[in-house]
């Protein structure tokens, strides 16, 4: 598999990014860890309760079609 620009669009974004570079030191620094935790761990929390919810629907609904 070829990694790399396979138009002339792409080849022209690779130019014109290539020559940019970026430097996020301070943004980095500026995150409190907690506080990026926290926000992990309730998108997980989140994820976790989707996912229950969504089994717990699909199971209701094959427990009604066992009943029909």
């Amino acid at each position: 598999m070829a990694v790399g620009a396979r138009d002339n669009i792409d080849r022209r974004l690779v130019q014109m990014y290539s020559k940019v570079q970026t430097n996020n030191f301070e943004l980095a620094s500026a995150i409190d860890p907690s506080k990026m935790m926290n926000s992990m761990e309730l998108m997980a929390l989140n994820n976790k309760s989707y996912f229950e919810i969504k089994n717990n629907i699909g199971q209701r609904k094959s427990d009604l079609r066992d009943i029909a």
